[in-house]
């Protein structure tokens, strides 16, 4: 009878074990950020990016930076008018960048055109990678290193 409740005692603590590391694993700041357009006008950049949350826990993205020659540029947090179109049959089409914060959902996605104003500094058309540092509700990330596509300097925003 007590060899029996050791092994039941045993077997118990190894699944609780395992559930609170899984839990942990699940539960744990997983946010993919990538980079599907860029554009520059009035000296500011606007990026068009894709957040996607691979934890079980809402994240919100409060703030972003962008690092361009170890100088630091904090994006719009309010939204503005990025883009106008005009059809040659009298529609029009405003595009808007992303109010922040930004909330993504548990194992969700969100996709929007974000703003660095005020930044003078060019970004090279050769550039192939670009830092950023974003700032969430469950902590800050390092700066990250993101890949820019090929054609995403020449491609113009659109929706």
């Amino acid at each position: 009878m007590d060899i029996a409740l050791a092994i039941v005692s045993i077997a118990a603590f190894v699944m609780s074990a395992t559930t609170c590391v899984l839990t942990f694993i699940n539960n744990r700041k997983k946010l993919n950020i990538y980079i599907y357009e860029y554009q520059r006008a009035d000296k500011a950049h606007n990026f068009r990016f894709g957040f996607e949350n691979e934890s079980r826990v809402p994240i919100t993205i409060n703030r972003m930076f962008l690092f361009v020659e170890n100088q630091k540029f904090e994006n719009k947090p309010v939204s503005s008018l990025v883009q106008k179109m005009v059809y040659h049959d009298g529609g029009v089409n405003n595009l808007f960048s992303m109010d922040f914060p930004i909330a993504i959902p548990a194992l969700g996605a969100q996709k929007g055109i974000v703003v660095f104003g005020k930044c003078p500094i060019e970004i090279p058309e050769c550039a192939t990678q670009l830092t950023f540092q974003v700032n969430t509700n469950r902590g800050m990330i390092n700066k990250m290193i993101l890949d820019i596509p090929p054609d995403a300097h020449r491609r113009m925003m659109s929706q």
